[in-house]
């Protein structure tokens, strides 16, 4: 059963992605060559954080894996296992922009179209199909942040996109106060970690605000 809802699980997400790049296609501003090679960035950086969320139960179950490989490969990863994912594969992005591989703002840009409406796609079929209670808060705040990071389009995607992180993570904050846990993917995370995204977003929105009033 506890395989039937994993397997259930990876196939709405794989269709929530494949969905939200067609998205990704249609609404970004940048030009076709740019959202083609940011679309790529993005879907390079998300098969990282797969592989080393999948690296990360290998790395924390050591002495397990010596023992009882597959228990290690079938047992569910969880927020420690998201948290090595998530840093070491920013900790590569930074190194791919400290080379001038690839720039921060576009790329944010196309991450963040893709997260939230895959985000949204997969909290919604969850809703449906698993009937998920929590779901729907996250739903309705991901609604929020998808109509303003819609509507910002037209706006510097620096600034677009510190707002879109900020409102976003101030929203899950929010969330911890009426409901016992918060989740990204099923994923729980915990409130330190989303105050850090908080941090980050304020951070880019900041920095952007003060290039576009010196333009």
């Amino acid at each position: 059963m506890t395989t039937t809802t994993a397997m259930i699980q990876m196939a709405i997400i794989i269709v929530s992605f494949l969905l939200s790049f067609i998205v990704f296609m249609f609404i970004s501003p940048l030009n076709k060559q740019l959202k083609k090679q940011y679309l790529d960035e993005t879907v390079s950086f998300i098969i990282n954080i797969v592989l080393l969320i999948w690296l990360g139960k290998v790395v924390f179950n050591l002495s397990l894996i010596l023992t009882d490989p597959m228990a290690v490969l079938a047992y569910p990863s969880g927020a420690r296992e998201f948290y090595f994912g998530i840093i070491v594969a920013v900790i590569i992005f930074i190194a791919k922009h400290k080379k001038k591989e690839i720039l921060i703002i576009p790329f944010l840009h196309a991450f963040l179209t893709v997260f939230l409406f895959t985000s949204f796609i997969y909290e919604f079929t969850e809703l449906i199909v698993q009937d998920h209670t929590y779901s729907f808060n996250y739903l309705t705040l991901l609604f929020i942040v998808l109509i303003t990071f819609v509507m910002m389009n037209s706006l510097s995607l620096g600034v677009s996109s510190g707002v879109t992180i900020t409102l976003w993570s101030l929203g899950q904050l929010t969330l911890t106060t009426v409901q016992p846990f918060i989740t990204v993917f099923s994923y729980m995370v915990s409130p330190w970690f989303i105050m850090i995204v908080f941090m980050v977003g304020i951070s880019i929105l900041i920095t952007n605000i003060k290039k576009v009033g010196a333009t």
